[in-house]
């Protein structure tokens, strides 16, 4: 019998709270080995069973709500702690008062609870969703320090039109009302752009942007989850780290340090490119091989490692 004088919160733990996928690769299915793979255990609290996802023609779902309480009491008797709470689908609305339930429990001044609110996508509701889910999964937003909502999900909850084309100016004035709910930090994923698709970063007295990359192939399911999983890891391992002598207000800014050396690194490589190529059609000349690019290249993924031991 384990002693149950020992503390079972020596190791850093995010509770994800998501359905369950037996095919199609999303939800807890990448959460789990994700979260894992940067050294913190993933405690999973299913709140759907699905044979497959919601992108098949058919599928079979079973609603885990009237589970839930009891799986949330045993936390609570092992007196768990959760450096972070990640939310992804929730099946009913009833799951979402539950989970607003877990919130009150489990969340803290020190962990970080990142929500994507999953409802739909292009416009649309998933089949499982119905408005009156849509106006209860608002009472979440609260809860969150990072909101990752696609731009139909961020235009429901503001209760905005949805539209395909909007505006980066536009997307800033969503984006605050979002933030006027509760949530410091906004990433609205998914945004076209022609060839491109992106993210719309934004957080209150930050400069705003976009990141974009050329949209390959069709949408892919479980990238949210898998984004959303990988957020909550880094913004836990690096922003929880205690102050010491030479960081006084702790390193909570430093994944924005590295993450911005990323970029600038990738914009050299980018730019690098296009101009050889540039030269390579005017000239007809052929290929040749760059120690500059390799260097840059060596040194992002050496900073990315640096990041995931970190």
């Amino acid at each position: 019998m384990p002693d149950k004088n020992v503390s079972h919160n020596n190791q850093k733990k995010i509770a994800a709270i998501n359905d369950y996928s037996g095919f199609g690769r999303c939800s807890i299915a990448v959460e789990l080995p994700v979260i894992s793979a940067m050294k913190i255990q993933c405690c999973p609290m299913p709140t759907s069973i699905f044979s497959n996802h919601t992108g098949f023609d058919s599928f079979y779902f079973k609603d885990f709500t009237e589970n839930m309480p009891p799986y949330m009491a045993e936390w609570k008797k092992l007196n768990l702690k959760f450096d972070g709470i990640v939310t992804g689908f929730l099946g009913s609305h009833n799951q979402i008062a539950i989970v607003e339930e877990f919130f009150k429990n489990f969340k803290t001044e020190d962990n970080i609870v990142v929500i994507d609110p999953v409802m739909g996508d292009y416009g649309n509701l998933y089949p499982t969703y119905t408005d009156e889910t849509c106006q209860e999964m608002k009472k979440l937003v609260k809860y969150a320090d990072i909101l990752t909502p696609n731009l139909t999900e961020a235009c429901i909850i503001t209760d905005e039109p949805y539209r395909p084309d909007y505006s980066n100016d536009e997307l800033k004035k969503i984006a605050m009302k979002l933030v006027a709910m509760g949530p410091s930090k906004i990433v609205i994923t998914g945004i076209q752009r022609g060839h491109y698709i992106g993210n719309y970063c934004y957080e209150k007295n930050r400069e705003d942007y976009l990141i974009k990359t050329m949209k390959v192939g069709t949408q892919r399911s479980g990238t949210g989850d898998i984004f959303a999983s990988i957020m909550t890891s880094i913004g836990n391992k690096i922003a929880s780290v205690p102050r010491d002598d030479d960081h006084n207000f702790g390193h909570g800014k430093a994944e924005y340090i590295f993450s911005l050396f990323i970029s600038i690194s990738m914009i050299f490589v980018s730019i690098k490119t296009l101009i050889d190529a540039c030269k390579s059609l005017i000239n007809g000349s052929q290929l040749t091989f760059s120690w500059w690019l390799v260097i840059v290249c060596v040194a992002t993924i050496i900073t990315k490692l640096f990041l995931y031991i970190y």
